[in-house]
């Protein structure tokens, strides 16, 4: 019973920089997510940490932004990741995220380097029952993340998932509410 109370002390504290987190809200959705990204990063004690956007027409996952290790995610049309393939593609099809403590061996289904990582954590973003997306992190140590670090990158994704659907939702109305132009 001690143990598991120095667990929960542990975790919140770790989670206390997420209250922070929580609270962010910065001008335009990737910045938003680049410092929700960082501070996840270094809260989680990982080497890098992405998000990709899920395409409802093609069923695939795209790197959006990440922090860390190869964090210049371009918008390359060439990085797209299929559900239930790879390790984002398993992330997004599981119901509360996974833990791969080596995927060293695991196929790259990118083509992305994944620059030394050896262990990730993810978990899928989702509205309600829809998917937008996966948050996660990687680090260069095996066996690194545990149930903990899910548990924080649940309530993250929850941020994110919320600020991936207000942008969506705003993108919306102002198609709604910007009438189309007349061709001259």
């Amino acid at each position: 019973m001690q143990k598991r109370t120095i667990d929960e002390r542990a975790t919140f504290k770790r989670l206390r920089p997420v209250q922070v987190i929580a609270q962010t809200s910065r001008p335009g959705l990737k910045d938003t997510l680049w410092y929700l990204l960082r501070r996840t990063r270094l809260t989680l004690r990982a080497d890098a940490a992405t998000v990709l956007f899920f395409d409802e027409a093609s069923l695939r996952l795209k790197p959006i932004v990440s922090d860390g290790l190869g964090e210049a995610v371009e918008e390359d049309e060439d990085l797209l990741i299929p559900l239930g393939k790879g390790i984002a593609g398993r992330i997004a099809t599981s119901p509360n995220g996974l833990i791969f403590h080596n995927v060293v061996e695991m196929p790259v289904i990118s083509g992305a380097s994944r620059g030394g990582v050896k262990s990730v954590a993810g978990v899928p973003l989702r509205i309600g029952d829809r998917l937008l997306g996966v948050i996660h992190v990687g680090s260069v140590v095996s066996v690194f993340f545990e149930e903990n670090d899910l548990l924080i990158l649940r309530l993250v994704g929850e941020r994110v998932a919320a600020a991936v659907e207000r942008e969506r939702v705003l993108k919306a109305e102002q198609r709604v509410a910007t009438p189309p132009q007349e061709s001259l």
